[in-house]
């Protein structure tokens, strides 16, 4: 006898905090119903709690000390960085798991799943892979556009608003769409299907109730058919990887570790991608066809914002926005493009003791003899550094008096010093206030600013509606995003591998309720209980397209700028 199906759908920053006015509105009926008939729950996330890191820790039950994605960017392969993939996640996900037991899976837009790699099942990369990615199909890579020629995993940028809203709306119905088209290739018995835009919407939109009732609503209808899709005795599952609400403050650490004495600055920079987009311009049209009063003008405006702290990448986002971008870039001469780059300061990181490297790292990493580029800190002075520092930073308060953290931790006296992807860890750990302050990895001369963004915070939700419900065997308290994993195994009747951390949430489960018959122990024997870090990934090479602008998309620069234009790069 099979257990039934298991569906989990990933609702990116889905809160009880935001949700439960919608539930109330009726907006979302299908949500409500799955949470009235499941049980429910906050869902503690990771630190930090964004999508690089949590939906790792979702999928594979391990903390980022395990798994080895603490951001947007790794750096153990290239001290300067680079966005993270699944070559970065050090330990099985979850339908890994499931296909060493002979079960297949349907994974749909979970982040941090490219490149493709073998298992039984499809998949389809979500958030952090670029346009184009290659998918599985029934264990097989297969070109996007052969499969799902309309799928794309980000939103376009949109010239207005309407255009963004219906373009979060095409992705969500995108999602479901792939989801039906691989259940039809794949004999399934886990299907994941992972939605980004309820955390986009908040970010680009997040003050307008209207704009985020529209894409949840959208979302909504999409988990309807896919309720239908797996069957009326199916499992499902609804999880978030983190929460989301709106910021009020800002604090510019970097300009905190600067005044110090911590962190050293230069002016020296990389050329700006912009400066490539006007190569042409310059060479073809010359100096003297810019107008000389519109040089100097915008020259002018745009060091302004360098002096105030707003970043070369925020200026070419805001331009972009306006549709000034073009424009810029047809007026202003490289050199004064230069000019804006290098008006801002930035860490220079061989030379500064400590600093975060990041707008979403929320903690600092220290500059170590024998460990770091530079090696600033005497080695032997690394344990007394880091306590001085811990307890400065506990102390910060803001002009007004509160508080800016709730908490500091030194992550060698929490987990310890060996931890999986160590170059990219941080070694203090950062608590915001309420979790409304933005940790900024801007210099500027002001170390306080003000914001009403929206972004994240430390819980989510966790519910599971079907038979192990319905029997009551689920006790939900202190729920983590490392239980999702052991609990979905419980409801195939299978054992943890050692490397997950988190714990199942069905209590004195009988294995009859999963389908098994109750004389049938847990079939751990045929897998591993320990299971090998190596992931079989394809060849490196992505198959050819004849696609143009496919050498484009691979870019990573383009994944970068999708990122900056949610804010959560500066």
């Amino acid at each position: 006898m099979s257990p039934p199906k298991v569906l989990i759908v990933g609702i990116d920053a889905a809160c009880f905090e935001q949700l439960d006015p919608l539930v109330e509105s009726g907006a979302v009926p299908t949500i409500a119903d799955l949470l009235d008939t499941g049980v429910v729950d906050e869902l503690e996330t990771t630190h930090p709690p964004w999508t690089p890191s949590a939906w790792p820790s979702v999928v594979t039950g391990a903390t980022p000390w395990q798994h080895g994605v603490y951001d947007f960017y790794g750096y153990d392969r290239d001290p300067a960085g680079e966005l993270v993939s699944a070559r970065d996640v050090q330990v099985p996900y979850l339908w890994e798991i499931l296909s060493a037991h002979g079960l297949s899976s349907v994974v749909v837009n979970v982040p941090v799943t490219h490149p493709v790699h073998e298992f039984d099942g499809s998949l389809v990369p979500g958030y952090l892979a670029t346009e184009g990615v290659d998918i599985l199909v029934g264990g097989e890579k297969r070109r996007l556009d052969e499969v799902l020629p309309d799928y794309r995993v980000y939103a376009g940028q949109a010239a207005t608003k309407e255009d963004r809203l219906a373009d979060y709306e095409r992705l969500v119905d995108a999602r479901v769409d792939a989801a039906e088209t691989l259940a039809d290739a794949t004999e399934w018995d886990l299907m994941m299907v992972q939605f980004q835009s309820t955390d986009g919407v908040f970010h680009t939109d997040g003050d307008d109730p209207e704009a985020v009732e529209r894409v949840y609503r959208r979302v909504d209808a999409g988990i309807e058919r896919l309720v239908e899709l797996a069957g009326p005795d199916a499992h499902v599952v609804l999880v978030s990887d983190h929460g989301i609400h709106q910021y009020d403050r800002v604090f510019y650490l970097n300009s905190w570790l600067k005044e110090r004495g911590d962190l050293v600055t230069t002016a020296e920079s990389v050329r700006h991608a912009w400066n490539e987009q006007t190569k042409h311009t310059a060479a073809s049209e010359g100096d003297d066809a810019r107008p000389p009063l519109a040089t100097r003008t915008l020259r002018g405006g745009l060091g302004l914002l360098g002096h105030v702290g707003v970043t070369p990448t925020r200026v070419e986002s805001v331009l972009a926005s306006l549709g000034l971008d073009r424009t810029v870039a047809r007026v202003l001469p490289d050199s004064v493009l230069q000019e804006v780059v290098d008006a801002s300061e930035y860490v220079d990181f061989e030379r500064s003791a400590a600093f975060t490297r990041s707008l979403s790292s929320l903690g600092i990493r220290c500059n170590v003899e024998g460990r770091d580029p530079g090696g600033v800190i005497p080695a032997d002075e690394f344990d007394a550094y880091r306590a001085q520092l811990v307890a400065d930073l506990r102390e910060v308060t803001a002009p007004d008096g509160t508080r800016v953290f709730d908490a500091v931790e030194d992550r060698h006296t929490l987990v310890g010093s060996d931890v999986t992807g160590e170059q990219s860890a941080p070694d203090i750990l950062l608590f915001p206030a309420r979790m409304t302050w933005k940790i900024s990895d801007i210099v500027r001369d002001e170390q306080f600013g003000e914001t009403d963004e929206f972004s994240h915070t430390w819980t989510g939700l966790f519910a599971l509606s079907g038979p192990a419900a319905s029997a009551g065997t689920l006790t939900v308290s202190d729920a983590t995003v490392i239980d999702v994993v052991p609990t979905v195994l419980s409801l195939f009747g299978i054992n943890p591998p050692d490397h997950v951390e988190g714990t199942s949430l069905l209590d004195d489960w009988d294995p009859a309720l999963v389908g098994r018959d109750a004389e049938e122990p847990a079939d751990t024997d045929a897998t591993h209980t320990t299971m090998s870090a190596e992931r079989r990934f394809f060849d490196d090479e992505r198959i050819e397209s004849s696609d143009d602008e496919s050498a484009a998309d691979e870019d990573s620069e383009y994944v970068a700028d999708r990122l900056r234009e949610l804010g959560y790069l500066e």
